[in-house]
């Protein structure tokens, strides 16, 4: 499952923590669960293609294949809680450019 980071968050200007809700929790930015996808695509673009996949995750419970957008080594950690927890926002390290956004 593709998803657009430069659709939602750019275009549409949703805030990072809206779907990556366990950042400020976490060591890392959880992808969020089929429910947060369907906050709004129950009603957004509810009988698009390209939306299939989350639909039936939704209904059967399964998670959804997603594309993976980092790859780091093995040896990387990074602990986004402390920086965000900090008062570090995610455009700090991410930006505002469009170019990692799917």
């Amino acid at each position: 499952m593709a998803y657009s980071h430069k659709l939602h968050a750019g275009n549409l200007g949703l805030d990072c923590t809206y779907c990556h809700y366990t950042v400020d929790k976490s060591s890392f930015a959880a992808v969020p669960p089929t429910e947060v996808c369907m906050n709004c695509h129950v009603r957004v673009k509810d009988k698009s293609p390209k939306l299939q996949l989350i639909r039936e995750s939704f209904a059967t419970g399964e998670p959804v294949p997603w594309v993976k957008v980092h790859r780091l080594p093995d040896y990387v950690y990074f602990n986004h809680q402390a920086h965000v927890t900090a008062g570090v926002s995610c455009v700090s390290c991410h930006g505002r450019s469009t170019r990692w956004w799917r």
